[in-house]
């Protein structure tokens, strides 16, 4: 048989398309193994979008922590310094 022309917009035979290696035949307990790793695989990612997601949210809920924790250290630094000054200038009375 011809092979088709270059630029030849036909389509294959079907003795060139049979005549193509095929896999072979997969054994039943392969198959089932095949079937149990995909659905292990399936679990696995749906954990790690879960595990991702639930970090996702406690990363967010520590940054704000962090924010409100940095505001409240600031806040208490000047109440220190204000009460500092006032202790001072009592003692100088």
């Amino acid at each position: 048989m011809k092979p088709p022309e270059v630029g030849s917009k036909a389509p294959p035979s079907v003795d060139a398309v049979s005549s193509a290696p095929s896999a072979p035949p997969v054994p039943e307990d392969a198959a089932a193994e095949i079937a149990r790793l995909q659905r292990r695989a399936l679990r696995e990612r749906a954990a790690r979008r879960e595990a991702e997601a639930l970090l996702e949210i406690r990363s967010r809920e520590l940054y704000e922590a962090n924010v409100a924790l940095t505001r409240l250290a600031g806040s208490l630094e000047a109440q220190v310094e204000a009460r500092t000054r006032e202790l001072e200038a009592a003692v100088a009375r």
